[in-house]
């Protein structure tokens, strides 16, 4: 797609010789409205602007649900993705 969207303002500037900045510029308003097209139109659940949210047996534990075990943990409001991004960076650096 990237290709693509690169594509249209080199053909722009060969056949017609438009400016590429002025026409990439452009091109980021028309981007932007398509995104928003579908993020806030096709893909909202019953008119809320945000995807279908997961089952809640799905979500991963909060570390203050942790907290009883491990003191340090306490305030703590992010989930164990973190814990899980941790240990992804020791195992693949």
């Amino acid at each position: 797609m990237g290709a693509f969207w690169g594509l249209i303002p080199g053909y722009l500037k060969a056949r017609f010789n438009v400016n590429e900045i002025i026409s990439t510029l452009m091109m980021n308003y028309i981007a932007i409205s398509w995104v928003n097209f579908w993020v806030f139109g096709v893909w909202t659940e019953g008119g809320f602007q945000m995807s279908p949210k997961f089952p809640e047996n799905t979500w991963l534990p909060r570390l203050l649900d942790y907290s009883t075990f491990f003191p340090q943990l306490r305030g703590l409001t992010t989930h164990a993705g973190l814990l899980l991004g941790i240990l992804a960076a020791v195992i693949c650096g």
